[in-house]
This record gives structure tokens, sequence and C-alpha cells, in this order.
């Protein structure tokens, strides 16, 4: 095994383009009176813009370094929110996202109960933005509608409705990205689908972003956003099939001394999950299924839990509570708490949870795989282990 003494962010990479700035012109209609308030990314990172429209139409300049997609939305706007304190429901329409370039003049025209529909012009690659955009907006605008009517319902407390509408609902957030996911993948010459890539590569099996990048034009592939792809490609061959772990030590959340040295001579599964996660905390039945089957042939498993909660004990809670509440027999350490000394979640470059990743007897990592597919675990368990 080798420590790792330094991390690579994920988001390194030279930008391409110099300080510039894009100029927003639009005119939005039904504002009431609001301010617009724009979402994007500085040199100091996340910015927010708010601009005051005279009788609906405005004008404004950003300063931004590279690619991105902005978003644009009324601001404190109610016209088209739900907002129900009684009954727990909130609602607010989608905002208008537009992938801009550094010296990009766009111009855009649109209604503010409807923003994301507004019309969109100018821009440097607009026409790969909008060949997209035919594709998702009329999905989006059916979830924004299938909100409203799960609201309806709840008025109706029809819950066998609403059940179905929310399955509906998340069948339509599937749609979306097998929609963008497409994009990005046939879309060879587009720096637009590289960066639809590079905001997807996180939930992505880590080969599937080498071939899916590797079938880029070498003009799309040096771009600014290509460059960070390659990086993130680059870190994940470092964790990936074939490489040695990275040793880590710590205390579980028991209390107690734990050392990945000692995890030699095991096939050993850790397990990068939060208690918030709800497709971490849908596998758990399966990888409890996979520890009573194989914990007495030499098989182990290490949760390594990231929580979002704003102190230390109070993760450390939640993880807690989790591991009580889904029966976790294994032990437990909470990356929160380890990030003090070493961030094993950077250093294993999880960028996505659940991700999992299969280690054998000599420390040597047989398989990464992100998210809750897991047939090729089975299947390489089974072989492992003779089954």
């Amino acid at each position: 095994m080798k420590s790792l003494l330094f991390v690579l962010s994920i988001f390194s990479g030279t930008m391409l383009y110099a300080q510039e700035n894009v100029t927003i012109q639009g005119k939005i209609t039904n504002l009431e009176g609001h301010q617009i308030i724009i979402s994007y990314l500085n040199s100091n990172g996340k910015a927010h813009s708010r601009v005051t429209p005279l009788n609906g139409k405005f004008e404004t300049t950003l300063n931004i370094s590279d690619v991105q997609e902005i978003t644009i939305s009324p601001y404190r706007f109610t016209g088209n929110s739900i907002r129900d304190t009684v009954r727990k429901f909130y609602h607010t329409p989608p905002p208008l996202t537009i992938f801009v370039s550094p010296g990009d003049r766009i111009r855009l025209k649109g209604d503010a109960l409807h923003i994301w529909k507004a019309k969109v012009k100018g821009g440097r690659y607009i026409k790969e933005y909008e060949q997209l955009r035919s594709l998702t907006d009329p999905l989006i605008t059916q979830g924004d509608n299938l909100k409203r009517n799960q609201y309806a319902l709840l008025l109706c407390n029809d819950t066998t409705a609403i059940a179905k509408s929310k399955e509906t609902q998340r069948q339509l957030s599937s749609e979306i990205r097998a929609v963008t996911k497409e994009y990005f993948t046939t879309q060879k010459n587009s720096v637009f689908a590289v960066y639809k890539l590079f905001q997807s590569m996180k939930s992505l099996q880590p080969g599937e972003v080498e071939e899916i990048f590797s079938t880029y034009s070498h003009n799309v592939q040096q771009t600014s956003v290509g460059q960070r792809v390659g990086d993130f490609i680059e870190k994940n061959s470092i964790v990936g099939p074939g490489s040695q772990m990275i040793d880590f030590e710590g205390n579980t959340l028991t209390n107690k001394v734990f050392t990945t040295v000692n995890l030699l001579g095991k096939y050993i599964l850790l397990d990068f999950w939060g208690s918030w996660c709800g497709p971490c905390r849908k596998s758990n039945p399966h990888l409890k299924e996979l520890y009573a089957k194989y914990k007495d042939k030499g098989f182990d498993i290490v949760g390594i839990a990231y929580e979002m909660m704003p102190t230390i004990e109070k993760c450390k809670q939640a993880t807690l509570n989790a591991v009580k509440e889904d029966g976790l027999p294994w032990q437990q350490l909470l990356n929160n708490e380890l990030a003090e000394k070493f961030d094993v979640v950077k250093a294993y470059n999880v960028g996505a949870f659940p991700t999992k990743i299969l280690i054998d007897k000599s420390g040597k990592i047989l398989w990464k795989g992100i998210g809750t597919e897991e047939t090729q675990l089975d299947k390489l368990l089974a072989y492992i282990f003779g089954d």
C-alpha cells in the first residue's frame, strides 16, 4: 500500500480564456416590480448579481473567465410559486439556464411566470445549447406541471395519486439525465457537450468517462473544460482498478482505532455513503446480504460516511442514527472527522454517493462503482469466493 501525501483538486486545469465580460440584455414580462437575480461563477467562486429592470427591460455585465451555465430567475418572486407552510409543500419554478462563454452578448425575452421558457439569442455556443435545450425544456415543463398537480392532490388528500405522481416525477428526472447523456455522448465536436460531461462525470462509472472523452475531437479535449475532464480521468487512474489503495487511519464511530494496514489479508469493500443519501440507504439491505454471505470467507466492509451537518457532533449523530436504523454491522468512520487530518473522500476522488471500492488481499483496487448498480460487484465476489 502507499500513502497519498497530497490531494489534487478535481477542478484544476488551465483556463484558456482571459477574464472577459458577458453582456446580457433582456425583457421579462410580469415581474411585478421584482428584481432579476443571476447566479454564475467568477474568479472568486460562486457569485450572484441582482438587476432592477425598468419596465421589464434590463442590461447587465458579468465578469467571467471560462465557459459555464448561468441561471436567471425573478428575485423573491411569488407570482408562480407555492409556499404552504401548514402542509409543508414548497415549489419554486425552474430558473432559466444559459450556457455562456467570455465575450458573449446574450439577448433574452420571456415571462417571469415561465422564465425557463424564455427565448435566448446570441452567444458563441448558442446552437449547441439550443440543440439540447429543445429536448430538455419540454421535460422541465412537465416536471413543473407535475409539482403543481401534486399540490392539488395534496389539497384533496389523495395520497395514492400523490405517490404515483412522485414516481412519474422520478421517471421524468431519469429521462432528463438520459437525454443529456445521449447528447454529450454523441456530440463529438461540441464544447457544450464536454461541459455537460464535466457536470455529469462524478455520477458516471470511471471507465465510462474516459471512453466518452476519448471520442471527442482534439480541439474539444484541449478546451479548458476538456482539460478539467482529463484531470479527473487522470486522478481516477490513481485510485482506479489496478492501483494500490491509499492508506488512512483514524477512529471508528465506536472509538476503536482503525488503520488500513490491518486490512491486509482480506477482501475489503470501502463504502462511501451518507445518512442523507437515499440511494445509499436503499443499497444497504443488499450490502448486508453480501456481508452475511462472505464475512466468514475473508470479506469485510468499511463504511466511510460523509455528512452535511454543521458540526462534527451532529454529523456523527446522523451517521450513528442511520447505522442503527439500517442495522449495519460493519465498522464505520466519519470522513468529516477524518478530514481534519486526511480527507479520504478527496483522496479516493469520490464525487458521487454511493461509491464503492473493492480491494483485494494485497491492497490492490479491483473495482470501483458509482451508484446503486451492483451486478458487477456481485459477480466479482461470487468469482472470488467460488460461488
